[in-house]
């Protein structure tokens, strides 16, 4: 199956977040301003978390980051179009933000579970692979997410983004990656 069909290659000026450990007006209004000193498009990565002590190390609850993921996902994007927003589980009335950005940012959401792709799916970001799968578990992790799009009654985005991270050994000419 190809997987690189129309691929591009980019670096764009990317911020990645535990959504549910952020205030989505702070998050928002931090993106924005970061939007606002680069000159090329801006993107906010994010994901659910997976862990509870990643939650206890931010004294923050780990039940419940669904909802408080799938809120802030539904409250960023209208401040970012300059509505005021209210929201009794994120604690906030009528907020604002300033700047607002320059240009549509672009969401990607971090997913591999079940539950995280159908999430993706309803939301219709763009998905953001976990950059550790091999080309064979990216292969069913993507039609996962198509059968999860076609589930939800949605078109899966065409734009699914997938990282590498390369770490360089400076004691070596070793260059190591997510996936050899």
């Amino acid at each position: 199956d190809d997987l690189v069909t129309g691929v591009q290659t980019c670096a764009l000026p990317i911020l990645l977040l535990l959504l549910p450990l952020w205030s989505p007006v702070l998050a928002a209004e931090l993106i924005a301003t970061l939007a606002n000193l680069t000159s090329s498009r801006f993107v906010m990565q994010c994901g659910i978390g997976y862990g509870a002590k990643q939650f206890a190390a931010m004294g923050a609850d780990h039940v419940g980051r669904g909802e408080r993921f799938t809120r802030a996902l539904d409250l960023i994007p209208s401040l970012w179009s300059g509505e005021s927003v209210s929201d009794s589980l994120w604690q906030v009335e009528r907020a604002v933000i300033s700047p607002l950005p320059p240009e549509p940012i672009d969401i990607w959401i971090g997913a591999t579970a079940p539950v995280a792709l159908r999430r993706v799916a309803k939301t219709g970001h763009i998905w953001l692979a976990d950059p550790g799968l091999a080309p064979d578990a990216l292969v069913k992790k993507r039609d996962r997410y198509y059968a999860e799009c076609e589930a939800e009654g949605s078109s899966p985005n065409q734009r699914m983004t997938l990282r590498r991270d390369v770490h360089i050994d400076r004691k070596s000419t070793r260059l190591n990656s997510s996936h050899q």
